[in-house]
């Protein structure tokens, strides 16, 4: 059985083809072989952003419309081994977490705070930094994060949860670092 989807989502609930492409993620990540591999469920994308996560060494770049995404009955941002995997990458030293919203910083109804976010910022004694910047109007119709300089996952219809992965594309990286970085620099941070 896999551990990480287990924690994830539970262990009744996964499917044999489910862990199959865990397991293949994992072979992946582990590897860093140039791979590009599709990502056609919520689950699917909850389980890359936590390798993602729970592999980078230095930074992080997120660049969504939504921090508060459900899909059926699987949170995304707001799974808390996702949120936990998010601190235990703040808690080393020198690691960068930047998230750029595309538009006004969605929230959970109830609270009025959006949860991922919310509970990041709780934590105390974080020794990596904690960037998230707003972006009224995005140039970008697309959603995407990079890990360090070598894997990325990309959304090309940010309406979607489809995307495509690769955990050693520096090129490719490349690009979407610069771009995520130009459009990083003029954005507004959000207020902790």
């Amino acid at each position: 059985m896999n551990e990480a989807a287990s924690k994830l989502f539970g262990e009744e609930s996964l499917s044999t083809i489910e862990l199959q492409y865990f397991d293949m993620v994992d072979r992946l990540c582990e590897s860093r072989e140039h791979l590009m591999l599709s990502n056609g469920s919520s689950r699917h994308a909850v389980y890359l952003i936590y390798k993602f996560l729970t592999n980078a060494q230095h930074v992080v770049r997120l660049l969504s419309e939504r921090l508060l995404r459900r899909d059926g009955d699987v949170l995304v941002f707001a799974n808390p081994v996702l949120t936990e995997a998010a601190l235990t990458f703040l808690r080393k030293p020198g690691t960068q977490l930047q998230i750029l919203v595309e538009g006004e910083l969605d929230v959970d109804e109830g609270s009025g705070e959006n949860p991922f976010l919310g509970r990041l910022r709780q934590e105390e004694g974080l020794q990596g930094e904690l960037d998230v910047r707003t972006l009224p109007d995005s140039p970008y119709e697309m959603n995407w994060m990079t890990m360090d300089a070598s894997a990325y996952r990309l959304e090309p219809e940010p309406t979607e949860i489809r995307a495509h992965a690769d955990f050693r594309d520096e090129e490719f990286v490349d690009v979407l670092n610069a771009l995520f970085d130009d459009a990083f620099e003029d954005a507004e941070p959000i207020a902790a």
